[in-house]
């Protein structure tokens, strides 16, 4: 077949040590279906719960071992927090923190910080039936300020309840939390690659990659990324809602099925010229890309929940002669999550 981009014609912590089963992963800051940020409940008091409960009456937040949650406007201890955003944020002073959520979650993250001193919490992750189902590590520097922490279930069981743990002296309380997100429903699947990326004239094979959750709304936080592709060539993604394939084109294999759109023009970067290497990455957000924040003319089904993507990087390749003169990374497919 005969598709050539019309541009284009003439010139890439979370330490997981949970069951091997375990279906959450790291998650970049998102907005969600509920967000908190503690701006509405009751201040200045020590509680087993945060009065008026949160998430907008979605979910409790405890300290149960403790009995010493509370909101306030700072904490000091071995140094001062404030809040990350607005005039109040959430503390437990006498153990881990629980979230317990009506509806199971699937993705969940937000602001942490500590005034203990001592960097870091272990995140525990339950089911309905009070089932460990991974453990993770939130990266929260002894600074007294704000590091985002986040995860989605990219399968298997949703998110009953949460633990959140110090790991201090003190009980495994003194992290704070604010500008939280949650969403609730059906998990978003992991995008997945397919097909076979072309070899380029210098031997190197593409490598293809994602980073963030798929969006109808998020402005940003999808990216995907084309590795080990030529330094400093013009190139785009080819994209497509009809389906995957495997058609000869360019020396390759087209992965999508017709009818083909494309993105802005990507330009691969890596070693400055004169060098010619595989140093270049292509990489696109395609949550920005979705709502116009990039250029193009990116379809509309892009910003529709449930559009089945199919997607391929294409690049110059000048070591091959014409018409095969082209980059082919595999297919990756996602799926457009809320």
């Amino acid at each position: 077949m005969a598709f050539v981009p019309r541009c284009l014609v003439a010139p890439f912590l979370v330490l997981i040590t949970g069951a091997a089963s375990a279906q959450i992963v790291p998650e970049p800051p998102f907005v969600g279906q509920q967000s908190d940020s503690f701006e509405t409940q009751t201040s200045g008091i020590f509680t087993p719960c945060i009065q008026g409960r949160v998430f907008n009456n979605t979910a409790d937040l405890c300290d149960p071992a403790g009995s010493m949650a509370h909101i306030t406007t700072s904490w000091g201890f071995m140094c001062s927090i404030f809040p990350q955003s607005g005039a109040k944020l959430f503390g437990s002073g006498g153990g881990p923190a629980i979230y317990t959520f009506d509806v199971p979650a699937t993705r969940f993250g937000g602001f942490f910080g500590t005034n203990a001193g001592v960097p870091d919490a272990t995140i525990e992750f339950y089911d309905t039936n009070g089932n460990l189902i991974s453990s993770h590590l939130a990266t929260i520097p002894a600074t007294c300020g704000w590091t985002w922490n986040g995860w989605r279930v990219t399968g298997g069981s949703a998110i009953k309840s949460i633990k959140i743990i110090g790991l201090n002296s003190f009980g495994g309380g003194f992290i704070d939390l604010d500008s939280m997100e949650v969403d609730y429903g059906t998990p978003c699947p992991l995008p997945t690659t397919y097909c076979t990326p072309k070899t380029n004239s210098l031997g190197c094979t593409p490598t293809l990659s994602s980073n963030g959750t798929p969006s109808a709304t998020a402005p940003s936080g999808m990216t995907l990324f084309a590795g080990n592709v030529r330094n400093q060539k013009p190139g785009l993604l080819l994209y497509s809602t009809t389906g995957r394939a495997a058609t000869a084109f360019g020396g390759g294999l087209l992965c999508l099925q017709l009818p083909v759109r494309r993105s802005i023009v990507l330009n691969s970067g890596g070693s400055a010229l004169p060098a010619s290497d595989c140093s270049g990455v292509y990489a696109i957000d395609m949550n920005s890309f979705g709502r116009g924040a990039l250029g193009g003319h990116p379809l509309a089904s892009l910003s529709v929940p449930g559009t089945v993507v199919d997607c391929q990087f294409w690049g110059v390749d000048p070591g091959f002669p014409s018409p095969n003169a082209v980059t082919l990374s595999e297919g990756i497919e996602f799926v457009v999550c809320p």
